[in-house]
């Protein structure tokens, strides 16, 4: 490592990888391609554009409907947790108020009670949230896929050669923001 590399900071670093990607990326794109009928591709008719997924996932109709079968098992979750902590608590109250009373025996049945419901509680509260994360997944890939097919679609229907994901852009011009054509396709299907 030189001592100018060392002075480097990790900003720069950073710049100087973004700018050789850059410079590499035009000297590809400026070299004849081949597709897949072998015919070369020249710079100028390099067809790109870009889609911003998280706006295409948060205008999706589709996801709102998403959201709402989440919330509504999260809330069925959550009735039943709040159900087992009433329980729980009521059986706490009665062995505290009964505590004198009781024979030893059944006070240490009562307190045995308590700690296999507060175990399923926790036991239960631990699989609802598991449930619910893996509903939340499946639900998010499935409206990936579709966002992914939908711009497959565009791409094939309008004959792109790239299209990027927004957030890897450094810039681009809105003229080649795909996202609402994304949004069109997958609206128009979640309609009808």
């Amino acid at each position: 490592m030189t001592e100018g590399d060392r002075l480097m900071s990790e900003p720069a670093r950073i710049l100087r990888s973004v700018v050789a990607a850059l410079i590499l990326a035009a000297f590809a794109i400026s070299v004849p391609l081949q597709t897949s009928t072998a015919q070369p591709l020249k710079a100028g008719s390099f067809k790109v554009g870009f889609v911003d997924m998280e706006e295409a996932f948060n205008g999706y109709l589709k996801t709102k409907t998403a959201s709402n079968e989440v919330d509504a098992e999260f809330n069925r979750s959550d009735e039943e947790i709040k159900a087992k902590k009433q329980d729980i608590a009521k059986l706490r109250e009665e062995i505290e108020q009964k505590e004198a009373i009781l024979t030893e025996q059944r006070l240490g049945e009562l307190k045995d009670q308590l700690s296999q419901r507060q175990l399923e509680l926790r036991l239960f509260a631990q699989k609802a949230q598991s449930d619910l994360d893996r509903l939340e997944r499946k639900k998010t890939m499935e409206i990936i896929d579709e966002i992914e097919n939908a711009v497959k679609e565009i791409g094939t229907k309008e004959g792109f050669d790239l299209i990027f994901k927004k957030r890897h852009l450094l810039w681009g011009s809105p003229a080649l923001d795909l996202t609402g054509s994304v949004l069109d396709i997958l609206n128009k299907q979640e309609g009808t």
